[in-house]
């Protein structure tokens, strides 16, 4: 395991490194447009254009590790907060999306989740990693769901289905 983040600065730093070479390349871009002459209005359009992108970039260099923190989803499985930071100890997402045709949203306290609701866009079977038993919510009440020896929990859905869960106490 690694080390305990208060706040997610390596990925915040990983982030930054990785665009620095963008930064760097508008500089330049901007250094040589003065020293060609000055900025005209279609150097001004590709600057903003060139910025605007960098900025995208660096946005998306930050949420997808935050994401990857929270939602795991490989080979048809979905892991939930394979990597929290332990001071995240309470906190909740919305939306993320999962391969497969999935949209998890999920709760947490102490540092396990207590609320998981997962809508199937596609109508596959979702595989969810789990060491412990959960409940899932149907229209009959709660019904217990075991993992199997290799901690997965099967369940087939339909296309627009939501899926609620909980631990089992």
């Amino acid at each position: 395991p690694g080390p305990d983040l208060a706040l997610p600065t390596d990925v915040v730093a990983a982030s930054l490194v990785a665009g620095m070479g963008e930064v760097r390349r508008l500089a330049r871009h901007v250094r040589d447009d003065y020293a060609t002459g000055g900025m005209t209005i279609g150097h001004r359009t590709k600057l903003i254009e060139a910025a605007n992108e960098i900025f995208s970039r660096f946005q998306q260099s930050l949420e997808n590790p935050l994401a990857e923190m929270l939602l795991q989803s490989t080979h048809g499985t979905l892991v939930i907060l394979p990597a929290l930071p332990a001071a995240w100890s309470q906190g909740e997402f919305r939306g993320l999306r999962a391969r497969g045709g999935f949209e998890v949203s999920c709760r947490w306290d102490g540092g396990a989740w207590r609320e998981l609701e997962i809508c199937s866009k596609l109508g596959r079977e979702l595989v969810l990693r789990s060491t412990v038993p959960v409940r899932q919510a149907t229209s009959e009440g709660w019904r217990d769901l075991e993992p199997d020896a290799a901690g997965l929990i099967r369940v087939p859905t339909t296309e627009g289905q939501v899926c609620r869960f909980r631990p089992q106490a």
